[in-house]
């Protein structure tokens, strides 16, 4: 799941972060009330697979640093506004590697930063909860601009609950031109999602959750940093211009009691690109010290079937061929533990509503040679 592309990679951290970003801002906010959240990630990435790298070196090597900011604040009893911000420093050895006409200094694009932002806005009208979103984010390669709608609909005295989210990302990439050593201006992709969602209570101490998330991808799918070996020379890589993409994906929780509870998702993909996955992840949570501690253990296996354009290198050039190992069959380990204690009745008690301070860290292995260990560590307020 995480490339060498930026723009892939960071479909990871927004993951990641969705879990600590609920966690903390679980309690209902009163009007005129608002929440901060400060993110910190580090995260490194190493492998030596890598047939798509330009120079044959296989280094799919990254180093990231990121700040996150998520705000958010109650401006009625029903209408909530919330945001995030993001700046980032990364380092991609396929993206230094590549010709170095593609920086501006001309000795290669070295240290590179990110910069996103979103608004949304919700308006909770029991049983109806809808709302909206904007987004940008940008880089010297890849610009994004997304818009968003979901809506929800609670049933059976808020035992049953059924949503659907749209999503449209209008975004720009640069490709690289082999032939001129330089990178090509701006081209479309645009990207189109849509998400049925359902939950259901089913006891007291259990409840399962799932849904179908279905996603079009269109216009320039190549990465920048991506080549092919054909014919024994280097090429750009090509793809189509289209990609259709599904996912169903169920989580199963058990109380074991009022501390104790674990979790068990599930997940399967299909592409008409021939790529199919599938996934599972057990987790176990635990609350303690008077419910100011929190402590969630996870683990997830994925196993994944290769693209049919995929091969770590061609006899002769094809219509369409990738080397990118993000497309090719591998299985994957990933370990994780998530941290956080609430400091509110402590002396922070003075300046903050509450005051809650999380570490977490994440290790993973794949199969074709790359694995990476991501640090992330957080504080969030309420005022």
């Amino acid at each position: 799941m995480v490339a060498i592309n930026p723009a892939k990679k960071f479909t990871f951290w927004i993951l990641v972060s969705s879990f600590l970003i609920n966690h903390s801002f679980s309690q209902e906010l009163l009007k005129g009330q608002t929440k901060t959240k400060l993110l910190l990630n580090a995260y490194t990435q190493d492998g030596n697979e890598g047939s798509q790298i330009y120079d044959n070196s296989n280094d799919e090597e990254v180093e990231v640093i990121e700040p996150m900011l998520f705000i958010e604040h109650q401006i009625s009893e029903t209408t909530n506004l919330s945001g995030n911000f993001i700046v980032d420093a990364f380092s991609s050895a396929s993206d230094t590697k590549l010709d170095g006409k593609t920086g501006t200094s001309g000795a290669g694009i070295g240290w590179q930063s990110r910069y996103s932002g979103s608004l949304g806005i919700s308006n909770d009208h029991h049983p109806w909860k809808w709302g909206a979103s904007l987004g940008y984010s940008g880089e010297w390669d890849y610009r994004s601009k997304n818009v968003g709608l979901f809506g929800e609909r609670s049933l059976a005295e808020d035992n049953f609950k059924i949503g659907l989210s749209l999503n449209a990302y209008f975004d720009q990439t640069k490709l690289f031109d082999i032939d001129k050593q330089s990178a090509i201006t701006w081209k479309d992709r645009n990207i189109y999602s849509a998400t049925l969602s359902l939950s259901q209570l089913l006891t007291v101490k259990d409840s399962i959750s799932g849904g179908y998330t279905y996603v079009v991808q269109k216009g320039a799918l190549e990465n920048i940093s991506n080549t092919v070996l054909a014919s024994g020379s280097r090429t750009a890589e090509i793809l189509p211009n289209k990609r259709a993409r599904h996912s169903l994906f169920t989580t199963y929780a058990h109380a074991w009691s009022y501390d104790l509870a674990n979790h068990m998702e599930l997940m399967y993909y299909k592409d008409d690109w021939d790529l199919s996955a599938w996934s599972v992840g057990p987790s176990m949570l635990f609350s303690f010290l008077d419910d100011k501690a929190f402590l969630k253990g996870s683990y997830r296996f994925y196993s994944q079937k290769k693209s049919k354009y995929f091969a770590k290198s061609f006899n002769s050039a094809q219509t369409a061929m990738t080397s990118d190992s993000d497309l090719g069959g591998f299985h994957s380990d990933r370990f994780g533990v998530h941290f956080s204690y609430d400091f509110s009745e402590s002396v922070f008690n003075q300046f903050f509503e509450r005051f809650e301070y999380t570490l977490s860290y994440f290790h993973y292995e794949r199969s074709n040679q790359l694995h990476y260990d991501l640090v992330q560590t957080s504080l969030g307020v309420t005022f």
